[in-house]
């Protein structure tokens, strides 16, 4: 008897940790979106956001449209990225990249980076394994 306890015992323990796990992920991930909505709210006009492109020295207005689902981090757990999708004037697809922290249990907003060449320095950071995928 005792033979069967103590896989049936560790099997409980790994499920409970596994679910303890998830759960904190999913919490993380809902505080993380929540705070990036407050802050697209907190800096928008009108429902838009002011975005300047620097690489042709101009300045947009973009409507965020549609966010990922996907939420990526670092190995760590203190700097987390979201990714939004925006809309310019002319209807074209802006991706937008919001980073931030985890310091001291605190989440705050450190960064957000607009535009095709931003994606680029993201797309970086998730192949280099700065980032990646929760």
């Amino acid at each position: 008897m005792n033979k069967l306890i103590k896989p049936a015992l560790s099997l409980a323990v790994a499920a409970t940790l596994f679910c303890g796990h998830a759960e904190a992920q999913s919490a993380i991930k809902g505080e993380l979106q929540a705070l990036a909505r407050k802050e697209i709210l907190r800096i928008s006009s009108k429902g838009q956001l002011t975005f300047v492109d620097l690489s042709d020295s101009s300045i947009k207005k973009i409507v965020p449209t549609d966010n990922h689902p996907e939420i990526f981090s670092n190995s760590s757990g203190t700097l987390f990225v979201l990714c939004i999708t925006g809309t310019d004037k002319r209807g074209g697809k802006v991706p937008i990249d919001i980073y931030i922290s985890k310091e001291g249990g605190a989440l705050r907003l450190v960064d957000i980076n607009f535009g095709d060449q931003a994606r680029k320095g993201f797309m970086g950071l998730e192949k280099k394994g700065v980032v990646r995928r929760l």
